[in-house]
């Protein structure tokens, strides 16, 4: 500092420059500065700066937490200035709210039982963003937070929206509540309308969206009853998303809506044959088989299908879905020939082929092929066994199934 700053000249009567030592009162900070506080904070600047600087702390330092209001969390970065102003301003706060010196960003929303409550009841000096308001205290409001909703961000829900009229900016504390759609898109393109008029609470709950709460009693109300094994089915198996949403209406309530038939050819009616029980066994018993070329009696009573069906031997889980890429063999149900040599070997190795009449029903039954009960030797054969002959065994005379060529004179089996 200059001389002339603290020593201010007269001009005495010789128009010399006189120095005005006496005038200075040395040790009070008055006798050359104003006071910005205006007496309010006492005479004593040192207790407060020093001579570096008059934003510099003294020797003692000035302890804010010594006041009436410590200054914590991101309070302790701000300068003096934004909250005491500069020089002729007041020295203190007008209030020691919140709203002497911030903004309401929710613009007057933050109430309870109608009437404001202070900002200190959802946060703290670290900082507006982070809010001490817990999934708990939400629970004594209109909206109780429950299930994932406890995991969501306040700000997911309470958004920054611009009031009526392009007012402020201000956060929403008040969303349209209980309204799922409030919040989260339509999976179902607008279809559950049709159900509970569109509340997703009728087949969802807040724990999860994946599972659906819908049980069998009330899809029976949407026009297709899950029984069996389709009550086990997951919604997806049979309500699979299109574009990233969930499609409830499908092609049609018939089986082939979902599976795939793995028969050949292909068959009117799953239900004919199976339940929703299981795909497999199926439900085609003797009587229904009958209505088919070849009704099963006798020993065909004891086959199983896969005896026959070849095709059906094969393990199998069940049926396969609709549209899958990879699909299942098919599983023919028609024969090519429903005579015996459709699943039987001829044990005479053709010997009666081009024989007339009704094939291996000629001499063989339908319960058992030994004995050949319709066979007659005497009647259906050019040699009579008579006498000794007729307890001679087949085998004697027609060794390893000799039948056709069979030598008649005596000489031929006897020496």
């Amino acid at each position: 500092v200059a001389c002339t700053g603290c020593h201010p000249v007269a001009r005495g009567p010789d128009q010399g420059i006189d120095p005005a030592f006496p005038a200075l009162k040395f040790g009070q900070c008055s006798a050359c500065h104003s006071d910005p506080h205006q007496g309010r904070l006492g005479a004593q600047c040192a207790d407060c700066h020093v001579t570096t600087g008059f934003g510099d702390r003294g020797p003692k330092g000035f302890n804010h937490a010594r006041t009436r209001y410590p200054l914590e969390g991101r309070h302790a970065g701000v300068e003096c200035e934004q909250c005491h102003g500069r020089r002729t301003e007041r020295p203190r706060p007008a209030s020691a709210s919140c709203a002497a010196c911030h903004a309401d960003p929710h613009a007057g929303a933050a109430t309870v039982a109608g009437k404001p409550v202070d900002c200190a009841v959802c946060h703290d000096e670290r900082g507006f963003d982070r809010s001490n308001w817990t999934a708990a205290r939400h629970r004594t409001t209109r909206y109780p937070l429950e299930g994932r909703h406890q995991a969501v961000a306040c700000g997911q829900c309470h958004r920054r929206e611009r009031a009526p009229q392009n007012g402020p900016a201000a956060v929403v504390m008040r969303p349209p509540y209980r309204r799922c759609a409030a919040c989260h898109a339509d999976a179902h393109t607008g279809e559950t309308r049709k159900v509970a008029n569109g509340e997703c609470s009728a087949c969802h709950t807040t724990g999860g969206w994946e599972h659906s709460r819908l049980q069998p009693a009330e899809h029976e109300r949407l026009g297709m009853a899950l029984t069996e094994r389709h009550a086990a089915a997951a919604c997806r198996d049979c309500h699979t998303p299109q574009n990233g949403k969930v499609v409830f209406p499908l092609g049609g309530r018939d089986c082939a809506s979902c599976h795939a038939d793995p028969h050949e050819p292909r068959h009117p009616a799953c239900a004919d044959c199976h339940v929703a029980r299981g795909f497999v066994p199926s439900t085609v018993d003797s009587a229904a088989h009958s209505a088919w070329r070849l009704p099963l009696t006798g020993a065909h009573l004891a086959v199983p299908c896969a005896g026959c069906h070849r095709d059906f031997d094969r393990p199998r889980s069940g049926a396969a879905r609709a549209g899958e890429t990879k699909q299942p063999g098919l599983l023919k149900l028609s024969l090519p020939d429903p005579g015996c040599a459709a699943c039987h070997q001829d044990p005479h190795a053709g010997q009666f082929a081009a024989a007339a009449g009704q094939g291996c029903a000629s001499c063989h039954g339908i319960q058992s092929f030994r004995p050949a009960d319709g066979f007659d030797h005497n009647r259906d054969a050019g040699f009579r066994l008579d006498r000794g002959h007729a307890a001679v065994p087949c085998g004697s005379c027609h060794p390893q199934g000799r039948y056709r060529g069979t030598p008649t004179r005596c000489e031929e089996c006897h020496r």
